[in-house]
């Protein structure tokens, strides 16, 4: 990783138990003082040796990078009393022989206090976090502190569990199917499913066709040139060193964006009266005809003209279906999304939509020279902003699924980025287990009938694009860390942000150039 020191120092140590699975990573702590020694980073299981980075060198790089001493729980002495002999052989890092003493009785009798202190504290905080994500509608005030009032599964998974298996609960994600009665991730489940069908509609090629013959396509090849040329000029030095240029495809769905909005589809709120235009005041819902239910309509808003002398009632079907959407070219964010889908996938780019559990959708094009899925927001006009909605707008999204021909995906850690934003918005809907086991299911539908070369390299892009996910978290913890040791930290926290992104596109380009 990027800014990430080399270790000088590492130790061997043979300790008094044989390792697990699992342990590497796992703190080494004083019994007596509570002093924190270094961390695991190899070992071999049968001898308990093990090879370890002493806590020291981490935390003096912290501060060689912060310029701040972090007040984290290091021992007051470089060394603890150990006897040290050092390895003669040449290598090119120190290794060292560490000798612990034996454990006492009271040593082994206070790591188990401690350690069972921590797993119930632990017990403690998930049956909190479960409890608050089934009390609504499912648990009544009367049932909370009842054994009942948990998922059925919960109290026998827990004593079923070995400890080291409750801390491993967390991950990796094994996917599990909605439980038969789970009524709220059965719903969830049907939902996605209908919704996944949606971006079957934008691969009709007569449709496709017919977009292309309403598009400028000349005003928009030659705006997406003059784009491209302003872009790579004016882009930042630092910009231009960490990310590929954006391709002609690119610019073109950006250029016909702009057109879309200004020149083509329109906002629609209240419709104007179809006899005298003159404003209209909303009346209700009411069912749709027989010609609206068959162009696709399944609910249509009534509003009555608020002309005295002519108050007629104007029908505002909402429609889903692209095709009926190049006629009538109105609606809100669903119609606005849908259509320009349909405009996407007629100028040749992979379309995904991008639906929210917050009443927005909206789109993402994958760039082949970003090697990316790249936001686009039709109604504001906007690309590459995924931090508008929940840092811009201030909108609280606790979902924001992509669904695409290929599958579906989780893209909620691209729009959310911020670690308390999600502690704000908690997702209920169902299990994370049971939405990875529905859209691994949607994916594995959508490509039953793609060969084998095809599903790999789709699985190839999943596997980036779950690295690409995973570093947004880590940035912004990262930053959120760098920015509590004040302005020298939020500076430097800036640059490491910047350094990881560098460092992923440097992978996605790697991975480019292994499977060329």
């Amino acid at each position: 990783m990027a800014t990430v020191s080399t270790y000088q120092e590492v130790y061997y140590g043979v300790l008094d138990s044989p390792l697990k699975h699992g342990d590497c990573g796992s703190w080494i702590i004083d019994a007596n003082t509570g002093d924190l020694f270094g961390h695991i980073i190899a070992g071999s299981p049968e001898t308990g040796a093990a090879m370890i980075i002493p806590a020291l060198l981490t935390f003096t790089d912290l501060e060689d990078r912060a310029k701040k001493q972090p007040k984290l729980p290091t021992a007051p002495f470089p060394f603890l009393p150990y006897d040290t002999e050092l390895d003669k052989r040449p290598t090119t890092q120190r290794k060292h022989s560490v000798s612990t003493r034996e454990f006492t009785e009271d040593d082994i009798a206070w790591t188990k206090s401690v350690t069972a202190k921590f797993v119930e504290l632990l017990r403690q905080k998930q049956k909190e976090i479960i409890l608050r994500r089934y009390q609504e509608p499912k648990i009544s005030a009367e049932d909370s502190s009842t054994a009942n009032s948990l998922p059925p599964s919960y109290d026998q998974t827990i004593s079923d569990m070995t400890v080291r298996e409750r801390f491993r609960r967390k991950f990796p994600l094994i996917p599990e199917p909605p439980a038969e009665g789970d009524k709220d991730a059965q719903k969830f489940r049907n939902t996605l499913d209908n919704l996944s069908c949606m971006p079957l509609l934008y691969e009709d090629a007569e449709l496709q066709d017919l977009a292309l013959a309403m598009m400028p396509l000349e005003e928009i090849y030659s705006k997406a040139a003059k784009n491209k040329f302003d872009y790579e000029k004016n882009a930042p030095l630092a910009v231009a060193k960490r990310l590929p240029p954006w391709s002609l495809m690119d610019c073109s769905v950006i250029a016909m964006m702009s057109w879309f909005k200004n020149e083509f589809f329109t906002w629609v709120n209240n419709p104007p009266c179809s006899q005298c235009q003159s404003a209209t005041l909303a009346v209700g819902m009411t069912a749709p005809t027989a010609e609206e239910s068959a162009l696709g309509a399944s609910r249509v808003e009534l509003y009555r003209c608020s002309n005295i002398d002519c108050s007629c009632l104007e029908r505002f079907p909402r429609y889903r279906d692209p095709g009926i959407l190049l006629r009538t070219r109105r609606g809100r964010v669903g119609e606005w999304a849908n259509c320009f889908a349909l405009f996407c996938r007629a100028l040749g780019a992979r379309v995904r939509w991008v639906w929210t559990a917050n009443d927005h959708v909206f789109i993402e094009f994958y760039s082949e020279s970003q090697r990316r899925w790249v936001h686009a927001d039709p109604c504001e006009n906007t690309f590459d902003l995924p931090r508008l909605y929940s840092e811009g707008w201030g909108k609280t999204l606790t979902y924001a699924i992509a669904f695409s021909v290929d599958g579906a995906t989780d893209v909620t850690r691209r729009y959310v980025r911020k670690v308390s934003l999600f502690r704000q918005s908690p997702r209920t809907r169902c299990s994370e287990e049971v939405l990875l086991h529905i859209l691994q299911q949607i994916t594995a539908l959508r490509r039953s009938s793609l060969g084998d070369q095809e599903r790999a390299r789709l699985r190839k892009e999943d596997e980036l694009e779950q690295v690409e996910l995973g570093s947004f978290i880590v940035a912004s913890v990262t930053s959120d860390f760098m920015a509590s040791l004040g302005s020298q930290g939020t500076a430097q926290s800036k640059k490491l942000v910047a350094e990881a992104e560098a460092e992923a596109m440097r992978e996605l380009r790697r991975s480019e150039t292994r499977e060329a």
